[in-house]
């Protein structure tokens, strides 16, 4: 590192009064992920989202095989241009799932802790009530967001989401 930007970042932490230590690269990784995540339960919480596919599709850039007509060979096609995620881990709110939203809870309350004044580390209501479930976010979305089958129970469905 630069000395004098070295110096510069040393200065300014002792004016913050924070400790300078080594991060590991998971806890990179889980403050980068976790605030996210968090982010996506805000907006399922708050109506913005209609479900956690709509999140995670917004995520990954979908690869989908079309056949080409001219070279009988198959071609990959952009449908969805996103931000990057990687298709194996199946968008932010899948990949929740994958972690386990109680893990994610528990690291979420020590970032809190650690800095009370940074408010992306309060667990939204949503998360933290279904990581109190104990079971994953598809689970919970399927027994309590199921669209109905009955047509006449679907008007009153869609009556029910507004609120």
């Amino acid at each position: 590192m630069d000395p004098y930007v070295e110096k510069m970042i040393n200065n300014y932490s002792k004016k913050k009064g924070t400790d300078r230590r080594d991060i590991r690269p998971e806890e990179i990784q889980e403050r980068c992920i976790y605030s996210l995540i968090n982010e996506g339960f805000k907006l399922l919480e708050e109506g913005i989202a209609r479900c956690p596919s709509d999140i995670d599709v917004v995520w990954y850039v979908a690869l989908l095989p079309f056949a080409s007509s001219e070279a009988n060979i198959f071609l990959i096609e952009k449908r969805v241009h996103g931000f990057g995620w990687p298709l194996y881990k199946g968008g932010p709110m899948f990949y929740a799932d994958l972690l386990g939203l109680d893990q994610i809870v528990k690291q979420m309350d020590k970032y809190a802790q650690q800095l009370p004044n940074v408010p992306h580390w309060k667990a939204s209501a949503l998360l933290r009530k279904i990581a109190g479930m104990n079971v994953s976010l598809a689970e919970y979305w399927k027994k309590h967001h199921a669209e109905p089958k009955d047509e006449s129970k679907a008007a009153t469905h869609q009556e029910k989401s507004k609120l």
